[in-house]
């Protein structure tokens, strides 16, 4: 009976477009997650790892969660969370680093690498110290096979996939400074935020930490809590998301951009506070107060991407990355999935492309890959290719029959100089043509 009650459930979140599951953990004391990750692997598995008020959870898609690394008693525990991050281990398909402090007002923070499942005993070494209260960072430099930093009492990096660590940048507990990214492009620029009382500012380092320019600061009170899923970075353009802006009690964030290295920025959202940032193969989301927003121009424009969610308690989430589906933590209801409909069936946002479009490039500036999606009616038949500023045509994505729907095509290439490039959508007699920058 409680599995037939079950399905007759979802065949109504179905009929009603509202495009999400919950999927635990399963019990009422699991359901205040704190912060999610995820691992995809090549094999078509995926692990999702949650960090709750009683602990920490790891979920299969074979649809079973486990529960280690129990919460440590009340009494030492800073805000009842006593694991604070969570990141999976991009090299090792069952190593996870987790994060953790145990303090009242001055916390012991520890970032330690560890096996599952089931018991979590730890590998290697950890970094740590004491230091102001706040949330921990892990980063990874992409295109790399050991490298990792992590935000504890400043920087420091391990360059043996986490066995053992040595400090970049050494701060008092107070410097409260956040390690919150690394560009996409180059291993060594590394992104920190501050969160003195006087003076709250993004910096960049493009030397792995020994040196550090101011890029973005704020009023003096506003409120970046830096968070390593907060901020996203490709070469010039970046991405900042803030749960207040412009001043502390401001009810409202925003998500500012900047599309020339940090010189200019501008707001791009502001309405509600954003507590995470990620990106997928198609589109950029954030976990706004106001629900899970989407954005297919690199952060320029942004649009609900499901509505239908049943709280406002997001926390952060992270997205499939071969697909267009989310997973959310929530205060709540614990972890939730969200996604699109692929099927006939109208989620009541537009499940099929009403137009015929093509979106900016992303990355963009590139090098030396970049996606191009465009949307299509109805079936077509499609030409998609690239040309240089004579007007040359230097490759062709797509020519043929396409279905009804959206689409991505990939351009690589290694052989074309730094410039500026041309790609036109042809379907019928619509033709739509954007610009982009390869460089090198």
């Amino acid at each position: 009976m409680k599995r037939s009650f079950f399905v007759l459930a979802m065949l109504g979140q179905v009929a009603l477009g509202q495009g999400w599951q919950q999927l635990g953990p399963d019990s009422v004391n699991w359901r205040e997650s704190y912060y999610l990750t995820g691992r995809w692997l090549p094999n078509s598995t995926f692990h999702l790892a949650a960090s709750t008020s009683n602990g920490v959870a790891i979920y299969s898609n074979a649809g079973t969660w486990n529960y280690a690394l129990r919460h440590i008693p009340e009494t030492i525990v800073n805000n009842g969370v006593s694991y604070a991050l969570l990141e999976f281990s991009p090299w090792e398909p069952d190593s996870c680093f987790v994060g953790h402090y145990i303090a009242y007002t001055e916390a012991d923070l520890h970032i330690r690498k560890v096996r599952f499942p089931p018991q979590f005993p730890p590998v290697g070494g950890g970094a740590g110290g004491s230091c102001w209260l706040g949330p921990l960072s892990v980063v990874f430099p992409p295109n790399n096979d050991s490298i990792v930093f992590v935000g504890v009492c400043g920087i420091q990096k391990s360059t043996d996939r986490g066995l053992t660590w040595q400090n970049v940048m050494l701060e008092s507990p107070w410097g409260l400074s956040r390690l919150v990214g690394v560009d996409r492009s180059d291993p060594h620029i590394l992104y920190r935020a501050t969160e003195e009382w006087s003076s709250r500012v993004l910096y960049r380092s493009t030397d792995s930490g020994v040196s550090w320019d101011s890029l973005f600061s704020p009023l003096s009170l506003s409120a970046y809590y830096g968070r390593s899923n907060n901020l996203i970075a490709h070469g010039d353009t970046i991405l900042l998301g803030m749960r207040s802006y412009p001043s502390d009690t401001s009810g409202t964030g925003a998500i500012v951009r900047s599309t020339n290295g940090g010189t200019t920025w501008s707001i791009t959202y502001n309405q509600g506070r954003i507590l995470g940032l990620t990106s997928a193969a198609l589109a950029t989301y954030a976990a706004a107060t106001a629900g899970i927003i989407r954005s297919t121009d690199w952060g320029l424009t942004w649009a609900p991407f499901n509505n239908a969610l049943p709280t406002t308690g997001l926390t952060s989430l992270v997205a499939d990355p071969n697909g267009d589906t989310m997973y959310v933590s929530t205060t709540t209801h614990g972890v939730l999935k969200v996604w699109r409909f692929t099927t006939g069936i109208d989620d009541g946002q537009g499940l099929h492309p009403t137009g015929f479009a093509l979106h900016q490039n992303y990355p963009n500036p590139f090098n030396p890959t970049t996606k191009i999606v465009f949307d299509l009616p109805q079936r077509s038949h499609t030409f998609l290719a690239v040309y240089d500023l004579l007007g040359r045509q230097v490759k062709v994505l797509v020519d043929g029959i396409q279905e009804r729907g959206t689409h991505e095509a990939s351009f690589n290439t290694t052989t074309l100089g730094s410039g500026v490039y041309f790609y036109r959508l042809r379907v019928g007699g619509l033709v739509q043509t954007k610009k982009m920058i390869l460089q090198k």
